[in-house]
């Protein structure tokens, strides 16, 4: 479970998505700056979020499922 102002999954509450979260470091084509882009898959839903580096070394999820 992931929550940040920015997020918007297609069927959840604005500011949350749950699903494998993946991320890949990029860099603005404009700026040079590297960017985090966050993505958080699940069957039927994939959101994505772009995170600055700062943004990124504070960002941390807000649960975790486990399934047995």
């Amino acid at each position: 479970m992931v929550a940040h102002p920015d997020l918007r999954q297609p069927d959840g509450v604005p500011g949350f998505a749950h699903g494998k979260l993946g991320w890949k470091e990029l860099q603005d084509a404009e700026t040079g700056e590297p960017r985090i882009n966050l993505r958080i898959r699940r069957p039927g839903a994939t959101t994505s979020l772009q995170l600055s580096k700062s943004e990124w070394e504070a960002f941390s999820g807000i649960g975790t499922v486990v399934e047995e």
